[in-house]
């Protein structure tokens, strides 16, 4: 499946510099471009098939059932428990019994998530509608909340000159300019996991989430108890948790290096539950991993490419949170320049 992601960031790079042209440099609204790409990534391994999101503005007929169904979660106050339209509904069913028939037809075998979803559907019998709603979760776990982080990595590098060149010199010295980069080292390279980390601790894809209790149970903390009787449903802040001063020194700014190893490193913030972007445990997001090898092939593959400048015209106003929706999406665009570093 990794080649799958590697290829589609590589389209990424190619549409930059395609929209480019002759000049040295271009801006783009990156909460714009960040959606396109994860469109393509997840469609690529989800379905099989080329989502052209990168062509015209109406042309991309997944990309905007996509957006439908992101506008109707993302402006709802609670997490979603109502159906998504009919009409959503009946595309990804229709788009998802496709692919499979065409996999079928074709013998065709891939080391990809659609492969994974027919296995189930044969193992356990599923219905047109369970294989369509399994495809759907991993569409949506890649879509949307990828594309968010993407976009605020890409901010956040865009406003840190010092970080960027510090993560672009790990990127060089462990990859080659022209080589494709292997998972094991994009795996491996631990500023890139830091700076990755840091973004979406500032700027989680999800202000919260929702646990329900299965067992009545006791808090106890040094003022208080408190009893939370079972079936109860607890909303757990990730973005006010992640900015709390008790746990994380200078909350609001950009320091990847608060997770350098002398801090425990990343896991040592996720083990005690601090920096929970994705939640934790046993419904920890499915599309962790998914979404976490989008992000930093893209990551790379631009950095290889391109320095990024935040433009002037973003303002805090453009990523005011908006506590009425699910969804951490920004309320403005947020433009960045891509300067080619061979022009340098």
């Amino acid at each position: 499946m990794y080649p799958l992601i590697d290829d589609a960031a590589k389209q990424f790079t190619g549409y930059i510099n395609m929209k480019m042209a002759s000049n040295t440099s271009i801006v783009f609204d990156v909460r714009d471009i960040s959606l396109r790409y994860s469109c393509n990534s997840i469609t690529s391994t989800t379905y099989a098939f080329n989502a052209k999101a990168y062509d015209g503005e109406n042309t991309s007929e997944i990309l905007n059932y996509g957006r439908k169904m992101w506008k109707s979660i993302s402006s709802s106050t609670q997490l979603p428990s109502s159906p998504i339209t009919r009409e959503v509904n009946q595309y990804f069913i229709r788009i998802t019994n496709q692919a499979v028939q065409r996999r079928r037809y074709n013998n065709e075998k891939r080391n990809d998530l659609l492969n994974y979803v027919i296995s189930l559907k044969d193992k356990r019998n599923f219905s047109e509608i369970e294989t369509a709603a399994h495809a759907m979760t991993f569409f949506l776990d890649g879509f949307e909340t990828s594309s968010l982080a993407l976009c605020y990595v890409l901010y956040e590098l865009s406003k840190n000159t010092r970080v960027q060149e510090k993560l672009r010199i790990e990127i060089n010295e462990n990859i080659d300019k022209n080589q494709t980069v292997p998972i094991e080292t994009l795996l491996n390279l631990t500023y890139l996991d830091q700076v990755f980390y840091e973004a979406i601790r500032l700027h989680p894809p999800l202000y919260y989430t929702t646990r329900q209790c299965n067992e009545s149970i006791e808090l106890i903390s040094d003022e208080q108890k408190i009893l939370i009787p079972n079936g109860t449903t607890i909303w757990i802040p990730i973005y006010s948790i992640h900015r709390d001063p008790d746990i994380y020194e200078n909350p609001h700014e950009f320091m990847p290096e608060r997770f350098n190893e002398e801090n425990g490193g990343v896991k040592a913030f996720r083990d005690k539950c601090v920096l929970i972007p994705f939640g934790e445990s046993a419904h920890i997001c499915l599309g962790k991993k998914l979404g976490t090898l989008q992000i930093k092939a893209a990551v790379v593959e631009l950095l290889r490419n391109f320095e990024l400048i935040c433009d002037d015209s973003v303002t805090d106003d453009d990523l005011e949170i908006r506590p009425q929706r699910f969804a951490n999406i920004p309320k403005g665009e947020i433009k960045v320049q891509f300067k080619k570093l061979s022009e340098f």
